[in-house]
């Protein structure tokens, strides 16, 4: 019987630890995928609760706000408790239940050289939960194969890490800004936006950009490397 599943149902999932992260992360990248017509999505682990500015509900309509300016596809928010992520086996059973029924093709998550956290919480939770994804409890249809490639940014502009790949985004910074703008409880994260897109820019000859990390080499044909 000819198989009607594809391998893939989503482009890029971006996940990260609080309402903002993907934002401030790879909100560019998310914008440039969208325009090219790729599915994208945004799943927040944790409810941002925990911080010193902002409840529950005013962090979750922060981000669905800044979700419909990205234009992503699919948000989804999982409000594990902000503080206190961890590997449990109530996380990562979600967040593999999430994985498999979007089946993306590229995941995009924090980075391990992290001082919050709940970012190197995210971390861990996001391999273990890709893992997971793969095995049949999860997807016992159709295998999900894992992602063709995963990538990971970093969110602390004081210490900063020379990243494996920059992405200009001139093209779509101030669409970006207005997305992290939504989150009106966070009064710093614009300042940390400037801080973080300009010295990725200064990498790669833009005066915006956003850095990415690769656990493994990322294959390229020598097609795209002379082009």
């Amino acid at each position: 019987m000819h198989d009607v599943h594809p391998r893939f149902l989503t482009d890029v999932l971006a996940i990260g630890a609080h309402p903002d992260d993907v934002e401030l992360g790879c909100g560019g990248l998310l914008i440039q995928a969208g325009r090219r017509r790729l599915t994208t999505a945004m799943l927040v682990l944790t409810d941002g609760a925990a911080g010193r500015s902002g409840s529950a509900a005013e962090r979750e309509a922060e981000t669905r706000a800044a979700a419909d300016v990205l234009r992503v596809n699919h948000l989804i928010m999982l409000a594990l408790p902000d503080g206190r992520l961890s590997g449990a086996e109530e996380a990562a059973d979600r967040l593999a239940t999430a994985i498999a029924g979007l089946r993306p093709r590229i995941i995009i998550g924090h980075w391990h050289d992290e001082w919050h956290p709940d970012h190197l919480a995210a971390h861990r939770l996001t391999k273990e939960a890709v893992y997971l994804a793969q095995l049949r409890a999860f997807s016992p249809d159709f295998p999900y194969p894992g992602p063709q490639h995963s990538l990971y940014f970093h969110l602390n502009s004081r210490r900063l890490a020379n990243p494996d790949l920059v992405v200009d985004i001139d093209d779509v910074a101030e669409i970006k800004r207005q997305a992290l703008s939504c989150h009106r409880s966070q009064a710093a994260v614009i300042a940390e936006y400037d801080r973080l897109a300009a010295a990725y820019g200064s990498l790669c000859n833009a005066r915006y950009g956003e850095g990415f990390f690769f656990e493994r080499p990322l294959r390229l044909d020598s097609s795209r490397i002379l082009m």
